[in-house]
This record gives C-alpha cells, sequence and structure tokens, in this order.
C-alpha cells in the first residue's frame, strides 16, 4: 500500500513535470528554431557531376502565436536562399489554433 506521503509527492512531481513540459512546448520549442542539415550522398548509379539539391520542410504547425504568417514567410525566404532544385513538404501543416 503507497503511503499518503509518497503518493502526494508521487502527485506534486507529476505536476512539476507537467508545467515543465508545458513551459517547453509552448515557449521554448516553437521559438525560430529553424535547422539547416546538409547531406551529400550519392544513390547507386548516379552519373559523376550531377547534381540535385533538394530542401525539406517539415512540421509547420500554422497556428497563431506560435507560427504566424510572417514567420511562415521567413521560413520560405530563408528556403529560396538556399537556392533548391526541389521543395519538399512533408506532413504537419496546420495546427487547429487559427
Amino acid at each position: 500500500m503507497i503511503s499518503r506521503r509518497k503518493f502526494l509527492k508521487v502527485l506534486g512531481l507529476g505536476a512539476v513535470a507537467s508545467m515543465l513540459l508545458g513551459v517547453y512546448a509552448v515557449a521554448i520549442e516553437p521559438l525560430y528554431r529553424l535547422r539547416v542539415k546538409r547531406y551529400a550522398f550519392t544513390p547507386p548509379g548516379w552519373k559523376d557531376g550531377l547534381k540535385l539539391r533538394v530542401a525539406v520542410l517539415a512540421d509547420i504547425h500554422a497556428c497563431n502565436p506560435w507560427m504566424s504568417l510572417e514567420r511562415i514567410g521567413q521560413i520560405v525566404d530563408e528556403t529560396n536562399a538556399l537556392k533548391p532544385d526541389v521543395i519538399l513538404l512533408v506532413g504537419d501543416y496546420y495546427s487547429a489554433g487559427w
């Protein structure tokens, strides 16, 4: 049988963990965390000197106030500045916040 003290301690720790997770999800994660990762690979049968630049955008989650239209415009501008040959948009475009 769990004691009252241990139960309250676990309940309190759970509440603190939930608040910290909420703060991270709302205040830290959405803040301009655009990451550019560069990969170079040669597929089998690829001709020498042939290059293809691909930009992949994922998890936009468009909703105010965390991902405004202005921020999406900045991401588009930064993506276009990379001068990709192809832009792939993969999943999670919209959040039910607008």
